[in-house]
């Protein structure tokens, strides 16, 4: 009798569990090539872990020592790669690369300290780091999008006919307004026509009404030169 109580002990003792909540997006990493080193570390302890059915939970079992210690390796490597997803609105994506080295990836790896990864097929940018400079890094993304503090983001639809006027030869009347306006971005999408002006709300406003204008006025020419 005592030998199966001993043996029952030891079965409890060694299948100890922790669920540790994971948010889907952080399933990929934590599974993949990111997480490889992590998890052989929690192999090592000679710990258990696996998804829980509803894939909101990982499970750990192993002794009380083994399970606390994953659970640490886990919630750190969880902490030091957070992920959030932001969908890029169609015909914008350009955007993201645009200027290079400041570009809007290139400036918000740098200001924030994280990663960043454009999936061009489902158009989603994923950004890896620190929870809190990942919810930095997602507002600065989320304001240069959308709009919000200050920073608005305006778009016109431009006329084939009236492209030429506006944009000016090589892009010159477009720099020309981004020079004018500290701050502010003008950019077309050549295949649509859709312009973006992203920037201060106020200088924003100028700009729009400085390209309506030429727009209204290209117009009266076309309208002369066609009749």
């Amino acid at each position: 009798r005592k030998k199966i109580v001993a043996a029952v002990e030891d079965i409890v003792a060694k299948n100890q569990t922790i669920e540790i909540p994971v948010e889907k997006v952080m399933i990929g990493a934590i599974f993949g090539a990111s997480g490889k080193e992590m998890l052989k570390t929690v192999v090592s302890t000679g710990a258990y872990l696996k998804m829980n059915k509803a894939d909101t939970h990982i499970v750990l079992r192993g002794t009380t020592e083994q399970v606390h210690e994953c659970a640490s390796l886990l919630n750190s490597f969880i902490e030091s790669n957070y992920v959030e997803d932001f969908t890029i609105p169609a015909n914008e994506q350009s955007f993201l690369f645009q200027g290079g080295d400041d570009s809007v990836v290139k400036q918000l790896e740098k200001d924030h300290t994280v990663t960043t990864v454009y999936r061009k097929g489902t158009n989603q940018l994923y950004v890896r780091g620190e929870k809190g400079n990942v919810e930095a890094a997602m507002q600065r993304v989320k304001q240069v999008f959308v709009g919000g503090g200050g920073f608005a983001v305006c778009k016109l639809q431009i006329p084939d006919g009236v492209v030429g006027s506006i944009v000016g030869k090589g892009g010159k009347n477009l720099k020309s307004l981004e020079s004018e306006n500290p701050g502010v971005v003008v950019q077309i999408d050549k295949d649509s026509t859709g312009l973006s002006i992203r920037g201060p709300e106020e200088l924003v406003a100028r700009v729009r009404s400085s390209i309506v204008a030429t727009m209204s006025s290209a117009r009266v020419v076309d309208t002369v030169l066609i009749s």
